[in-house]
């Protein structure tokens, strides 16, 4: 059972905020194509769910998607590392935990591709 005491010194704590290693992406051009921005939203979109993963177990749970995430923060140097297997890897492991939005920019990379 709580007391006062508790509840109160636990109020008084000031919350310890980590930014996580998801969180730099550069700024979305202003001429981009709907390639680049189906990019930007996928690496939105796995950043989210990553930074809410723990540390620990992101790369057990999620390695494909941060693949993913690496190859796309990088841009073009390593776009080359996205291949379909690996963007259905990643679809699989986040599709549970990702926007609608993200998982249509994924099937839409997907496809880009395989043709």
């Amino acid at each position: 059972m709580f007391t006062f005491n508790a509840v109160a010194m636990f109020l008084a704590r000031r919350p310890v905020w980590a930014v996580s290693e998801f969180a730099e992406f550069p700024a979305l051009p202003r001429d981009a194509d709907e390639g680049q921005r189906d990019d930007f939203l996928i690496a939105g979109g796995l950043a989210l769910v990553l930074s809410r993963c723990p540390a620990d177990v992101a790369p057990r749970r999620f390695r494909a998607a941060i693949q993913v995430y690496e190859a796309l923060r990088r841009g073009g140097r390593r776009r080359r590392v996205l291949t379909p297997g690996l963007i259905s890897d990643a679809s699989h492991e986040v599709a549970e935990f990702v926007d609608q939005a993200t998982r249509d920019a994924l099937r839409r990379r997907m496809r880009s591709l395989l043709s």
